[in-house]
């Protein structure tokens, strides 16, 4: 099958995506610790913000009749 190289999208999960932002965000902060349970405790709570907010903004299935949810966690 070939590859349309006009494609203007991407497929990545919205657990990818959340964990992507979250990365970048916390990067961009310009926090530094040693301590990588602090650092873990924050990168779950930005997780946990950026993941309703992504979930908010792609709530409805293309047929916009079915809301959408984040799966279990498959890490």
């Amino acid at each position: 099958m070939p590859q349309d190289i006009h494609k203007r999208n991407f497929d990545v999960t919205k657990n990818q995506l959340a964990h992507d932002l979250t990365i970048v965000k916390l990067l961009r902060s310009g926090k530094t610790s040693t301590d990588t349970s602090l650092l873990y405790d924050e990168y779950l709570e930005e997780l946990q913000y950026t993941k309703a907010v992504i979930e908010d903004k792609t709530r409805y299935e293309v047929n916009y009749t079915e809301p959408v949810s984040f799966p279990d966690d498959e890490d």
